[in-house]
């Protein structure tokens, strides 16, 4: 989960789904879910701006619930729910976040590596001693709002064309 969450918080904050790192630790499907919550955020669609996260989304894993046929894992812990930062933000202050129950949904590759299929967030309050919250030094700027097609895709294996 912690391998996963640097690589997608990089492709949100820099508006580009095609890096290998991201390929390599979240599903087609999983990124074709962050390019369209981009896009919802892109001025063709959203008139009060775009946000960005601090740093990777802080996760403290609680349980591993693994499907009987060994295909698919829940992976239940705590989170922060609002990891976000918007353009009137000045700095990020963690107090302001308490943790949440959250999950990931991951599947195993056919080479035996899992893959984030899904990230799931609750408001449900959570307890953890070993929440580990990291942010990006320094933390976003710049130009907060974008259009579609400043958002950069591809990637996939399964089609060439788009490699990363």
């Amino acid at each position: 989960m912690r391998a996963a969450a640097l690589p997608e918080a990089v492709a949100f904050n820099g508006l580009d789904t095609r890096s290998s790192s991201l390929h390599a630790t979240w599903t087609p499907e999983a990124i074709r879910e962050l390019q369209w919550t981009l896009g919802k955020f892109s001025r063709e669609n959203n008139d009060n701006g775009a946000y960005r996260v601090p740093g990777p989304r802080p996760f403290d894993p609680v349980s591993v619930e693994v499907a009987p046929d060994g295909k698919s894992a829940r992976v239940v812990g705590c989170t922060v729910f609002d990891w976000s930062l918007t353009r009137d933000d000045a700095a990020f202050d963690d107090d302001d976040s308490d943790p949440v129950n959250g999950r990931f949904e991951v599947v195993r590759q056919t080479d035996g590596s899992y893959l984030v299929d899904q990230f799931v967030p609750s408001g449900t309050r959570c307890e953890s001693q070993n929440l580990t919250v990291g942010t990006f030094d320094p933390l976003p700027d710049g130009e907060w709002e974008y259009w579609q097609e400043d958002i950069l895709k591809g990637g996939f294996a399964e089609d060439p064309s788009e490699a990363p």
